[in-house]
């Protein structure tokens, strides 16, 4: 895909350059010379190069958003033309003497005028009136909830079923044709690891064409030219203006290349676990040496790391832990805590130092 386009810009630029350069030579001032055969390759470089960037600019542009700015253009011609006539009749009527440069100038900022207001008029009025012409239709944005196209990744894991049976998806799940093609394919591969993922995947779209409340939608859309999955994914959602349901942490950062908004499960679930208040009580078992001396490591039921401070000699044990603080990493959340019986006596220890026990019974001569 890539090369393709590169060579299609390629060809553009040359043919875009050898036609300026034969105009010029053709009708400036001196025929072939050295000076027209410049400023021809200068023309053509200039456009070919101006389209380019147009064009990647508009890889960025939804259909929807290019084609109100097209309606709205034509709207604003129509206006900016019948303002036009009105004007030059009662100019005619009234017998005003105006000289052509004010009369074009007038014409133009007439016309500019219309146009711009015309394409600002239907970019509002699109998101409060229903606007249809053959083929599109133009709705609220603010009414209108983005559909979740479904990532491979997102039907590997599990919790996609617990997401859909809690109510919180209640927009449209799109599945591509593409996604589940590529399933079954994989479910008939020799290695076994991608033919188990491959079967489990397609199992979980079964549970979820089969869940009552939630709307799956199959989309015939493909992209020929395009190879990689998630690439036709994130053309997909372009296309659809829409968001990705993904499990996948690297899915972010091409997300943020792509400019496609990616909803992970991960970091959804991550926002979701209680959070631990310091000084409180947990129960942990220690199933590690951590990397500082005497430090033990374990996890909660939610998969949260727990460091423990004296849990090394509790390994493989259960112990009552007291929470000292809770780090937010990128991976998610971090506690750091103490083991309960040793921070008690480590406290009693402290207090004895601090006040020592008083002998009543001992007299002032030390006797």
């Amino acid at each position: 895909m890539t090369s393709s386009i590169t060579f299609i810009r390629l060809l553009f630029i040359i043919l875009s350059t050898l036609f300026a350069t034969i105009y010029t030579t053709s009708n400036f001032y001196s025929g072939f010379s050295i000076t027209n055969v410049a400023l021809g390759v200068t023309y053509g470089l200039a456009f070919s190069l101006f389209l380019i960037v147009a064009e990647i600019f508009l890889r960025k542009v939804t259909v929807k958003s290019l084609f109100v700015s097209i309606t709205g253009l034509f709207i604003g011609s129509l206006l900016g033309y019948a303002l036009l006539s009105f004007a030059d009749n009662l100019i005619d009527l009234s017998s005003l003497n105006l000289t052509e440069e004010t009369l074009g100038l007038t014409k133009i900022v007439l016309f500019l005028v219309t146009t711009y207001a015309s394409m600002i008029a239907c970019a509002i009025g699109a998101e409060e009136f229903y606007l249809s012409i053959p083929f599109f239709r133009f709705q609220s944005m603010n009414l209108k909830r983005k559909d979740l196209i479904l990532d491979p990744s997102i039907l590997l894991d599990p919790r996609i079923l617990d997401l859909v049976a809690s109510g919180i998806v209640d927009t449209h799940l799109v599945l591509p044709r593409f996604v589940v093609k590529e399933l079954m394919d994989q479910a008939e591969s020799t290695d076994e690891n991608v033919r188990f993922k491959a079967k489990r995947a397609l199992e979980t779209i079964k549970k979820i064409e089969n869940h009552i409340d939630l709307q799956l939608r199959m989309d015939e859309t493909d992209f020929s030219e395009i190879k990689e999955i998630f690439a036709k994914l994130i053309k997909l959602a372009r296309t659809l203006d829409a968001n990705i349901l993904a499990a996948d942490l690297n899915r972010i950062q091409q997300s943020n290349v792509e400019g496609i908004k990616i909803i992970n499960i991960h970091l959804l679930a991550n926002a979701l676990k209680p959070i631990t208040q310091s000084g409180e009580l947990i129960e942990i078992k220690i199933q590690r040496v951590g990397k500082d001396p005497l430090q033990g490591v374990g996890y909660l039921e939610d998969g949260t790391m727990v460091v423990v401070n004296g849990g090394a000699d509790f390994l493989l044990e259960t112990v009552k832990a007291k929470v000292l603080s809770v780090k937010h990493t990128s991976s998610g959340r971090l506690i750091f805590c103490n083991v309960a019986e040793q921070e008690d006596r480590l406290s009693y220890a402290l207090d004895a130092l601090d006040n020592p026990p008083r002998n009543y019974f001992v007299t002032e001569s030390g006797y």
